[in-house]
């Protein structure tokens, strides 16, 4: 399972987030969660929830479009980027879960990297949904 979980991982891109990977772990806290709750889940198990919850970003304004660092990189810089809408998604529980997959990440031995430095993505607004505009484009 943990093989299938990092393969998931693997495939994901910058501002694409992978939905239906995995399914969520049993037990998952519930929306009153702190961040203590998720000590025992690995980070492949945050990773979950935080997908679940960052849903479709549909906006009404571009200040409504947010990117976070996920993650970090054993040669520094994070590992990468997610995309969500605070009009769609819950921006405290997404913070919270980024902060305890950053925290879960670190304590993972097996953590490798090809240390690229990965530059935030510039985000637009178009036909009502956040979006990555390619690097190509800035």
């Amino acid at each position: 399972m943990l093989k299938q979980w990092r393969e998931c991982l693997s495939v994901a891109c910058l501002g694409m987030v992978l939905a239906g990977c995995a399914e969520a772990p049993e037990g998952e806290p519930n929306e009153e969660a702190s961040q203590a709750e998720w000590v025992d889940y690995e980070a492949a198990d945050i990773l979950a929830l935080l997908q679940q919850e960052l849903r479709v970003a549909s906006a009404s304004e571009p200040a409504q479009c947010r990117v976070l660092p996920v993650g970090q990189k054993p040669c520094g810089g994070p590992e990468r980027f997610v995309l969500f809408s605070t009009q769609t998604a819950d921006e405290d529980k997404i913070l919270r879960l980024v902060d305890a997959y950053n925290r879960a990440q670190v304590q993972d031995p097996d953590m490798v990297s090809d240390c690229q430095v990965l530059e935030p993505p510039r985000v637009v607004l178009r036909d009502g949904l956040c979006r990555v505009m390619p690097a190509s484009r800035y």
